[in-house]
C-alpha cells in the first residue's frame, strides 16, 4: 500500500490516461508550490504520472519523469531501501520496451 492516495489514481483505476495525468500534474504542482519536491508525496506522483504516461503509451515522457523519480529517491534514501530498488527497476523497464518498440534508440 502506498502512503499517500492522489485524486488520479482512482481516475487512473478507471482507464482515463488523460484525466489522470492532469491530476497528477496538478499534484505535482502543489508539491512544488510548497516547496515538497524532497518530499516522499512529491516522488510518488511523478512515479505515478510516469506509470499513467507509460500506460497511454508515451514512453519517451514516461521514461525521464521516472529516471526523476530514481535519482530523487536515491538522494532522499538509503541505496539499499526497497523505495529505491523499485525505482530502479521502474525506468529500466520503460528502457527495454523502448528499445524493443525502436531498436534505433541506442543513447542509454
Amino acid at each position: 500500500m502506498r502512503p499517500y492516495s492522489f485524486p488520479g489514481d482512482a481516475v487512473f483505476a478507471a482507464c482515463n490516461t488523460a484525466g489522470s495525468e492532469a491530476l497528477y500534474r496538478q499534484a505535482l504542482e502543489v508539491c512544488t508550490a510548497a516547496g515538497c519536491k524532497d518530499q516522499q508525496a512529491y516522488r510518488d506522483a511523478l512515479q505515478r504520472l510516469a506509470v499513467c504516461l507509460h500506460s497511454g503509451g508515451n514512453l519517451p515522457t514516461a521514461e525521464p519523469l521516472a529516471q526523476e523519480a530514481l535519482e530523487l529517491s536515491r538522494r532522499a534514501l538509503r541505496q539499499n531501501r526497497p523505495e529505491v530498488t523499485e525505482s530502479v527497476r521502474y525506468p529500466a523497464g520503460l528502457w527495454q520496451e523502448m528499445l524493443v518498440n525502436d531498436p534505433t534508440i541506442r543513447n542509454y
